[in-house]
Formats: C-alpha cells, structure tokens, sequence
C-alpha cells in the first residue's frame, strides 16, 4: 500500500463514527485528510473525482449506514493514483 492509501485509510477509521453519522449508505471520496465528496455511486465518485481534481491519489469507501446489525464498511473501493492529464 502507498503512503497516500494509509494516510487516507487512517483518516476514515479515526473518523468512521462522524462519517457514518453523515454519510452513512454513501460512498465518500477522501483526499489529503478531507472528504472531498459524497455520492451514491462509486464508478461516479472516481469519475467525479477525476475530473475535478485531474488526477493523483484519493481514497474511495463505502460508508456503513448506523443501525442497521452489522454493518461495518466494506473495505477500500480503491485508491486512485492516476497521473495528472496533460
């Protein structure tokens, strides 16, 4: 794992429970410690998140929804690292 994919990953673990509280059943896109989208798709959220910041790492994770028995995430929906377009 990159440094940016266990930057990121620490990020939503120490923040899972405000996370879930506000984005519980989205998928989030976290990038240099901020979450930097909330959509309902992850293939959108890459695609989003792509285009607007033309490029380089982010994190993307599917937030557990409180409440429900069980839930917990589902892992790491991927990290991007594509270079920056030119």
């Amino acid at each position: 794992m990159s440094n940016d994919h266990h930057r990121e990953n620490a990020y939503y673990l120490a923040h899972q429970q405000t996370l879930e509280e506000l984005y519980g059943g989205q998928t989030v896109v976290i990038k240099d410690g901020c979450v930097v989208g909330a959509y309902d798709d992850a293939a959108w959220a890459r695609l989003q998140t792509s285009n607007r910041y033309g490029g380089g790492a982010f994190f993307v994770q599917k937030v557990a929804t409180l409440g429900l028995p069980g839930a917990t995430p589902t892992g790491p929906l991927g990290l991007s690292n594509r270079s920056p377009r030119r």
